[in-house]
Order: C-alpha cells, then sequence, then structure tokens
C-alpha cells in the first residue's frame, strides 16, 4: 500500500520555517497495525506526524448555529509514541483537509477531530491567506504552592537577568499533564531579551515560551 503524504510547515507563510509536521490521510477502512504508523513517523523523523482517520458518514452536518461541519478522527504520533495532544500537527491536518474540496467542501466552515483529547475543533477563516483557528480544551490554572513559586521565580532569575516574575501557576488537568505557568512582568522590552535556555532544560522536562 502506497500513502500519500505532506508535509506543513505551521505558524508561518515562508517555505522551510515554522514549525513542520507531516500529515497523512488514512484511507477508509485502513487495516494498517499501530507499529506500522509508528514506523512511519520514525521514518519521517518529524517532531509528529499526524494520521487522519476518515469516518464512515463523512458528509456535511449542520451545527447549532446553522454552519456545517464535518467529522474526522485524529492521531499524533512522534518518533517514540503516540501521543494525546500536538497543537501544530492538529492545524497542519486542517490546513491539510481544507485545500481538498473531495474531503471537505467549501461550504463547510469548521472540522471537528475525534482524539485521545476529546473533541477539537478547526473553523476556516476566511482571509488572505487563508487561516484556521482551533479551539482545544482549556488548562485549569490555579496558584502554585509558595515552594513551587520561589523555585520558579529563581529558575526565572538565573535564565533571565532582570526579569520578574508576577505569577506562577500549576495545572493538573488531561490531557496536558502537570505543568507549570511563569507570567513575566508585562513591562520587560521582549526584543532583544536573553534567554538561557539551558538554565530552563536543567530543571524542566519540557520548555515552551509564549509572548503576548
Amino acid at each position: 500500500m502506497s500513502l500519500k503524504f505532506t508535509v506543513v510547515d505551521a505558524f508561518t507563510s515562508k517555505p522551510f520555517c515554522g514549525n513542520p509536521a507531516a500529515v497523512i490521510v488514512l484511507p477508509e477502512n485502513h487495516t494498517l497495525p499501530d507499529s506500522t504508523l509508528q514506523g512511519i513517523a520514525v521514518e519521517f523523523n518529524l517532531s509528529e506526524t499526524a494520521y487522519i482517520i476518515q469516518h464512515t458518514d463523512s458528509s456535511p452536518k449542520k451545527g447549532g448555529d446553522g454552519k456545517e461541519y464535518v467529522e474526522f478522527g485524529l492521531r499524533w504520533f512522534t518518533p517514540a509514541s503516540e501521543i494525546q495532544l500536538c497543537g501544530h500537527a492538529t492545524l497542519a491536518s486542517a490546513s491539510v483537509l481544507y485545500a481538498d474540496s473531495s474531503l471537505v467542501p467549501a461550504s463547510v466552515s469548521e472540522i471537528r477531530f475525534s482524539t485521545l483529547s476529546g473533541i477539537l475543533k478547526a473553523r476556516r477563516i476566511n482571509s488572505t491567506p487563508p487561516k484556521v483557528e482551533l479551539q482545544f480544551p482549556s488548562g485549569d490554572i490555579e496558584p502554585a504552592s509558595t515552594e513551587v513559586e520561589k523555585f520558579a521565580r529563581k529558575i526565572v532569575a538565573e535564565a533571565m537577568e532582570g526579569v520578574g516574575v508576577q505569577f506562577v501557576g500549576i495545572s493538573r488537568r488531561e490531557p496536558y499533564g502537570i505543568y507549570l505557568l511563569i507570567e513575566i512582568d508585562d513591562a520587560v522590552p521582549l526584543k532583544g531579551m536573553m534567554v538561557d535556555s539551558g538554565r530552563l532544560v536543567c530543571h524542566f522536562s519540557f520548555v515552551r515560551l509564549w509572548f503576548y
């Protein structure tokens, strides 16, 4: 069996930039075992390979707002294992589907993915260039303990000299698992700010920085 694949660079409009993910639309009623799906992900050796699963009934349905949506299954594999959630690979999968009118008609404005993390929604935004808006489960954040907050402030002081911390929160909600949210001083100029990522990696198994 041969499978068509697409490598999508998410979060960018330039080639060879952004965050790449491989996307494969699996044939209906496919019988490929998970070991094969994992082997393909190893072969791609990208951070994630996404597999779109076509339902038997893929015809558009009417939502409560009167707009049409379609349903697909979605799974994500890293080179090591299947994972519960991946943002950029979901965005890449929606882009592949919206680009193929035989899978998602032009009248459809929303894709609903059935995943290990529940139903994820990807809405088509009419713009130039085309955009996709994702709706994911929200994480519940509560203030961290005094001990954890003290630890977070210490690490930020080591990794980002002169940057103050406004809030330290913790979430234990699935599918995100346990993670820390550290909000830094909003008066800090981000342009040119130096971050010693090595200091962060020494203390955390996974680090992601968001700037708003």
